[in-house]
């Protein structure tokens, strides 16, 4: 059940590139320099929208993923973080447009998405395990919807 939670991995992921002590740990313990970090979390919401069992939605929730998501927004200023597949082709535009370098900016919005990202899948959660209980929460998470149809009755 643990594929992704190694000090090499998130060593990695949140050395700081201008600080000499996390940049000599890198080096002392032979942990590689991680630049982009891209995660699919676990499909927790359409698991339970499938009306799976306890068991098998339990098991949709994404520790190491959602780990990993945090840890590289934290970092942005040295890791690009990659959150969603909807984000995949901004991303790739991106990294194309300036020989694989991606701007301060653009690493900081992607880490805001990601931390949206990180809100909503545990905003998913919390709402899963509150259903019958009434833990006072105000918990809004936003996405995408459907598009409308114009009118109520647009046969008519």
């Amino acid at each position: 059940r643990v594929k992704t939670l190694h000090p090499k991995v998130f060593g990695g992921i949140l050395n700081r590139q201008d600080n000499e002590s996390d940049v000599a740990q890198l080096a002392e313990f032979e942990i590689p320099q991680i630049d982009i970090v891209i995660v699919d979390l676990y499909p927790f919401e359409k698991t339970v929208a499938s009306g799976a069992s306890e068991q098998d939605i339990i098991e949709k929730i994404d520790i190491g993923g959602i780990s990993l998501i945090r840890a590289a927004a934290k970092n942005f200023k040295d890791v690009t973080c990659v959150s969603s597949m909807e984000d995949y082709a901004d991303f790739l535009e991106v990294i194309s447009a300036d020989n694989g370098n991606i701007s301060l900016e653009d690493r900081k919005r992607f880490a805001a998405k990601s931390f949206n990202v990180s809100s909503h899948y545990d905003t998913a959660i919390f709402n899963y395990f509150n259903q019958n209980h009434d833990l006072a929460a105000l918990k809004v998470s936003e996405t995408s919807g459907k598009v409308l149809r114009y009118g109520e009755n647009p046969h008519q």
